[in-house]
């Protein structure tokens, strides 16, 4: 994986503007982040895991039972917009968003790793992020030992999790575990990129954020949104075709906004759409009553444009969430869009 463009944590100055910190849902936890915080707050473990900590297995797609962080408030140790414990914070926190050996800022942005208004935005999306190995290897082995740990006990016990942990400092230290374990990591990042750029699931958001699309979609989201106060401009969670239909899909606040706007209204579509790299892009405006009500972007694969199903001179979108509730949206096509 090469490019000219290159970032490292050395050369990332964060800016502690709480902006990841405040948009995180779940934050993971090793037995050695409860061992370490713990001790720094004065707190035993067990203590400390009653009352900051909780377990699911609901929370990531192996469905593995994991130690988290309560964040149902936002982060308990989030004052004044910063990190209270920043010199001992989670280890994954303290390695955002340098989660990988190394990774194109295009798939952290796809992974949903990089939040929106992280100052590592301001660099171009085909840059290259790469890690200090060492602190990701221990990454990868803290949450090795706590996913096995928590596998054999289903819950924490201060007096069985400090054996564990005590287990944990050994395999830390042991340098063939931690060859093995780069190499893991390693082989894992090339792959990822690969499958980003290009399988035919990601390859559409991948490429949005490299061809220059989504910068240009943000710039005319925040000129119409200087015009339009009221405009609601949504990223879409993910966007598709299945039977012919526009899919768009959407977080569930998000979802129902629209809805209040947007379903059994009469409105207009106007499409301004661009080919790149065989995919093309689309910066889509509802408005209603003369008015823009809605602005998202919407991209698909150039060839199977022709199969979306269609009226003269109209644009249906399905819109969903989650749960998978769904309304339909059909308004005239300004642009031509669909003729």
């Amino acid at each position: 994986m090469t490019d000219e463009c290159e970032i490292r944590p050395e050369s990332f100055h964060c800016g502690q503007c709480g902006v990841c910190c405040g948009t995180q849902k779940a934050v993971l936890l090793t037995l050695a982040d409860v061992f370490r915080i713990s001790e720094r707050l004065g707190m035993r473990p067990g203590a400390f895991y009653r009352r900051y900590c909780m377990k699911s297995d609901r929370l990531n797609e192996s469905g593995l039972v994991r130690i988290y962080l309560k964040t149902e408030s936002g982060c308990p140790f989030l004052k004044d917009r910063q990190c209270s414990i920043h010199e001992f914070k989670p280890i994954v926190c303290a390695r955002s968003p340098f989660y990988y050996i190394e990774s194109s800022l295009a798939v952290l942005k796809v992974l949903g790793v990089i939040v929106p208004g992280c100052m590592i935005e301001q660099q171009p999306y085909s840059t290259i992020a790469r890690a200090d190995s060492e602190p990701l290897v221990d990454m990868e082995i803290e949450v090795s030992a706590t996913d096995e740990y928590m596998l054999q006990s289903g819950k924490f016990d201060e007096k069985t999790a400090r054996q564990h942990y005590d287990q944990l400092r050994q395999t830390l230290a042991d340098k063939a575990e931690r060859a093995l374990t780069y190499q893991k990591l390693l082989d894992e990042s090339i792959r990822r990129e690969d499958t980003y750029r290009n399988d035919s699931y990601y390859r559409g958001a991948t490429l949005m954020y490299l061809s220059g699309f989504y910068r240009e979609f943000r710039d005319e989201a925040g000129r119409l949104a200087g015009l339009h106060p009221g405009l609601l401009v949504f990223e879409p969670a993910a966007v598709g075709t299945v039977g012919g239909d526009m899919i768009v899909a959407l977080q569930d606040r998000e979802f129902k906004e629209a809805r209040k706007r947007l379903e059994g209204k009469e409105g207009s579509v106007i499409v301004n759409a661009s080919v790149r790299s065989g995919i093309e892009y689309s910066a889509i405006t509802v408005t209603i009553g003369g008015s823009p009500a809605v602005f998202f972007y919407y991209y698909l694969d150039e060839a199977r444009k022709p199969s979306i199903r269609r009226q003269p001179g109209r644009v249906s979108v399905t819109f969903m969430n989650s749960r998978k509730e769904a309304f339909v949206f059909t308004g005239d096509d300004i642009s031509g869009w669909l003729t």
